[in-house]
């Protein structure tokens, strides 16, 4: 009788050893999903985008993470390149390393009208590769493919100069000055 009750002892024992290790395998896994979301929330984002301005383009680099992201690096195929009265330069944000990018910080570089733009790609499609680190030194890799082809001689509605602005300023001063 003792041997079937210590029987019944040793079953019980092994199946309370194997749930417990169950138990142990999903708090590890858990413990491990939840490390990789505090990671993911305080991350660096960094993001690349060509945003049309009007009759002109722009390179906006972007930290939306909350943390700094280091030793970033734009490469931008085919190369773009800035022209500002007439001087064609490489663009500074593709292809040099930027060793600090603070969170919420967003760099912005003036590349040039869209016929400029259109020089460097006829179709105006653009691939970007960026490399990233956070500080614990864990590194990011996004590609971004952008195509500004459909945008292509869109009409859009001007902004007024600043001359202009400045004149409606001044007349609802008066106005204001007025009363």
């Amino acid at each position: 009788m003792i041997e079937i009750l210590t029987a019944i002892l040793v079953a019980i024992t092994a199946a309370y050893a194997y749930f417990t290790y169950k138990m142990l395998l999903v708090s590890r896994s858990t413990v491990k999903m939840m490390q990789q979301q505090l990671q993911e929330t305080v991350r660096p984002y960094v993001s690349f985008d060509l945003i049309p301005c009007g009759a002109l383009i722009e390179i906006h680099l972007k930290n939306s993470g909350a943390t700094p992201a280091l030793k970033v690096l734009a490469t931008v195929t085919p190369t773009v390149f800035a022209t500002i009265r007439s001087t064609r330069r490489k663009s500074r944000l593709s292809g040099n390393p930027i060793a600090f990018l603070a969170p919420g910080r967003e760099l912005r570089e003036f590349l040039g009208s869209w016929a400029e733009v259109k020089e460097m790609s006829e179709t105006m499609k653009f691939e970007v590769n960026l490399n990233y680190s956070d500080y614990s030194d864990n590194e990011y890799f996004d590609v971004y493919h952008i195509d500004l082809g459909g945008l292509d001689e869109m009409p859009y509605v001007g902004r007024p100069g600043i001359a202009e602005e400045l004149k409606k300023i001044a007349a609802s001063l008066k106005i204001i000055e007025k009363k």
